[in-house]
């Protein structure tokens, strides 16, 4: 037998790469691991000290807390200034960020010293999320180098921050109470968000500004006089859950010459609303559910989304008038009640240069005919009512059909074998068909020349697959163990099985998995999602009688939902599935396993003295086996990692076994 290794891989020194290169991969780590590397040496305490990021984040704090609950806050606080404070910061400070809860603190000298301490030393970036806190701003707070500002759960002048801070971009205020009116100029500031904020006016002047987003308490909207008339380059504009009335947003839309993008959410006091700008390139109303009526009048309009009530009644009805609609390419409708045959009809033949429709949920849709000379991708999602689709889309390359929810059980009237076969011999350039819950469909025929991308799911009637597709790369099942009477795609293809628990464990249950799998032999990839582990264990009886079903499959991914650990049976019984594997992973919510597969090169004639392949025509992988890699989680170590190495030791001649975590 070969002389067996086992090793652990030897981490990488990395303390004598120059510092910026240092701080790069610092970037790319944990708060909690760039702290961990500080107490390595001297070296790294330096790198440390010189990183130009400081985050703090109470609830990691708490991990390792062993004082009270009471005094836990203003320990965090007084480990935020102690680790200031041990910093030697000669480079500008580029983020400072701080997660916690300050509730009932308003002031707090300590957390005042190291906010003006980050500020000495010229952080760029600011951001404190303090949750429902009381907590103001110490009075010495100024800074000529911060460009950002991000703050949460604060009481705060806002007129008297942007005079302090005259370079800053970008302010971001959530469930702040701002103490007075917010009328202001700024010629540097380019983005303001304001979420949930106790604000009673806003008025900015801005020349630079471009976006200006605005949301109102969800829970207790209060009315917010808002002015940004004199920001004439606003590019951007976002209002949600605003009850100031209709008419001073049509007023702000229609001034803004150079507004491109224009969002209306959940505002519940609009029964009408008139939207003219031609500068308009996308507009979204959500969730408005007192509007009765939108009037658009928007001739470079080249996106325009509407999502209403999404019910089996179909909604508030809400009349939508294009008044000038040729540019649109992007047409998203959700649970749209005035919608009809004949309205969609006659926008498709309005909007010459449409490529995207989605229709969702519009339930007053039950005859369509989607005639279009240009449609590239079209969605019909929950349309209950639907039960003929007539469809002319010469340059489709992407198709989404879903009728219901998880809900519900009912067939679709629409999408059977026969129209569904029907379409695709229509749809010649079609790249990418998804069917979601088409109860409907028993035994399918996808037989297509330029398909990529297939994704059936929920599909609970389909009992056989014949599928010919040979540019096939992506393949996507959910739903229980079905027959295939031909499976073809491109050797590169990636299939995902995503299985609903069974029913019964017998042995025509495992005969049935056993052929299914073996039409994905010949895939790249396959990832495997299943509940428990039995499902892909195979009975040892047809271990015995039968070939294994995925003999030239590279990669397997195993998801196993309801797993408590990795052991040696269930890594055999997935070995018997994929004999011959590159790589085999398996996963689940407690355990991770990546093993790498690395071969000698294959000598036909050539015996190594293992019998156990001696009557099959392809050896497996316990065969000329030249090295094991098992990379592992943590968890993964306590539940059986020796059991693990002693199975693959027993079974090959392994030259080389490595083991990392």
């Amino acid at each position: 037998m070969t002389n067996k290794r086992l090793r652990t891989m030897d981490p990488i020194n990395i303390s004598d790469l120059p510092e910026p290169i240092v701080h790069h991969i610092m970037s790319f780590l944990t708060t909690t691991d760039v702290t961990r590397l500080s107490i390595l040496s001297k070296k790294f305490f330096s790198l440390w000290g010189s990183y130009p990021v400081i985050e703090f984040d109470q609830k990691r704090f708490a991990r390792t807390y062993h004082g009270t609950l009471a005094s836990m806050t203003k320990d965090f606080i007084q480990h935020v200034l102690n680790s200031i404070r041990q910093r030697e910061i000669n480079a500008v400070l580029s983020e400072f960020r701080v997660n916690a809860n300050f509730e009932l603190i308003s002031v707090d000298s300590r957390f005042d010293t190291a906010i003006l301490m980050v500020l000495k030393n010229g952080v760029t970036c600011m951001e404190l999320n303090l949750g429902f806190a009381d907590y103001v701003l110490p009075n010495m707070f100024a800074s000529n180098t911060l460009h950002v500002l991000r703050l949460k759960g604060l009481h705060l002048d806002l007129c008297g921050l942007i005079k302090v801070c005259p370079s800053l971009t970008t302010v971001l205020l959530k469930s702040c109470v701002i103490l007075k009116d917010a009328e202001f100029s700024s010629k540097t500031l380019r983005e303001i968000e304001l979420h949930s904020c106790d604000v009673k006016c806003i008025k900015i002047d801005g020349p630079n500004l471009r976006s200006f987003f605005f949301s109102s308490d969800k829970r207790d909207p209060k009315p917010c006089d808002i002015d940004v008339l004199k920001c004439r380059n606003i590019k951007y504009l976002s209002l949600n859950n605003v009850v100031n009335g209709g008419y001073w947003i049509e007023e702000h839309v229609y001034t803004l010459s150079e507004l491109k993008t224009f969002i209306l959410n959940r505002c519940q006091d609009i029964g009408h609303i008139r939207i003219c700008n031609d500068k308009l390139v996308r507009v979204e109303f959500r969730h408005c559910h007192a509007l009765t009526s939108i009037e658009v009048r928007a001739t470079s309009l080249e996106s325009f989304a509407y999502e209403g009530i999404e019910s089996a009644h179909g909604g508030m009805p809400c009349n939508i008038t294009f008044l000038a609609s040729k540019c649109i390419k992007d047409l998203s409708l959700k649970g749209a009640a005035l919608v009809t045959d004949q309205w969609l009809e006659t926008q498709l033949a309005i909007m010459t240069r449409l490529e995207r429709l989605k229709l969702k949920a519009c339930n007053t849709l039950r005859r369509i005919k989607v005639i279009h000379e240009k449609l590239l991708i079209l969605e019909l999602c929950s349309c209950l009512s639907l039960v003929e689709a007539e469809i002319h889309t010469p340059q489709l390359i992407s198709f989404t059909y879903q009728y219901g929810n998880a809900n519900n059980m009912e067939r679709d009237k629409m999408v059977t074998d026969q129209w569904l076969e029907s379409q695709l011999a229509k749809m010649t350039r079609l790249e990418r068909l998804r069917l979601k819950r088409c109860n409907s469909l028993k035994k399918i025929k996808v037989w297509h020349e330029k398909l990529q991308i297939l994704e059936l799911c929920s599909c609970n009637g389909l009992e056989e697959a014949d599928i010919d597709t040979p540019q096939l790369i992506s393949f996507m099942y959910h739903g229980n163990v079905i027959e295939f009477g031909k499976m073809v795609t491109r050797g590169s293809c990636i299939a995902t099985l995503s299985m609903i628990q069974w029913t019964t464990y017998d042995n025509a249950s495992f005969c049935k998995w056993r052929n299914m799998l073996s039409f994905f032999g010949h895939c790249k990839a396959l990832r495997l999602i299943c509940n428990y582990p039995k499902e892909m264990m195979m009975p040892e009886l047809h271990r015995e009688r039968l070939l294994s079903p995925l003999f030239g499959l590279q990669h397997l991914e195993v998801q196993i939902k309801f797993l408590d650990k990795i052991d040696g049976d269930l890594v055999d019984g997935l070995l018997w599935l994929s004999p011959l594997p590159n790589t085999l992973h398996v996963s689940s919510s407690r355990s991770r396993l990546q093993i790498k597969f690395v071969y000698n090169h294959y000598i036909e004639g050539e015996e190594d003295g293992n019998p156990c392949c001696a009557t099959r025509p392809i050896k497996c992988w316990k065969h000329h086996l030249k090295r094991l890699e098992i990379q592992s989680s943590d968890v993964f170590l306590k539940n059986g990692s020796n059991e693990l190495q002693k199975y693959f030791l027993t079974n090959a001649n392994i030259a080389d076994l490595i083991v990392s975590v």
